[in-house]
């Protein structure tokens, strides 16, 4: 007889796809453009064969090393996906503080991934300087 333990896998990996770390971080200057994005790869890996979602947020509004911060609808999120769960997030929708639901799998828990793209449109009247917020994920079984 052989015996054989194959080791549970739940795992959730975010890698910038610009280079940007694992924070966002956006830089305003006088002359710089009035839009900014960047994008992130989600990539989900398991084996447990039960349905998941995932959820997303920032843990404080885009703010600058003096305290002045961005308004909250400056910064939106898109969803590129083409896998077999559902993204529930809105395109264009503005990213909040705290977490709300991005992504529901299918009921059979597939693994899979897809590219979050953030666009932050830069008031007119906004501060120079590096703004700067920690984006946060998090994956819970149903």
């Amino acid at each position: 007889p052989i015996e054989v333990e194959v080791q549970d896998v739940f795992t959730l990996s975010v890698r910038s796809l610009d280079d940007a770390g694992r924070t966002l971080r956006f830089s305003r200057t006088g002359t710089g453009p009035d839009a900014q994005e960047q994008h992130l790869l989600v990539d989900i890996r398991t084996n447990m064969g039960r349905p998941y979602q995932v959820l997303f947020g920032l843990d404080h509004p885009l703010v600058l090393d003096t305290g002045d911060t961005l308004p909250a609808d400056a910064l939106t999120v898109s969803v590129e996906h083409t896998g077999a769960g559902r993204i529930v997030q809105a395109p264009g929708s503005p990213l909040s503080v705290g977490y709300q639901p991005l992504y529901h799998s299918d009921g059979s828990g597939s693994p899979d991934s897809f590219v979050v793209h953030y666009k932050l449109a830069i008031p007119r009247d906004a501060k120079a300087g590096e703004y700067t917020a920690r984006l946060r994920f998090s994956i819970t079984m149903f």
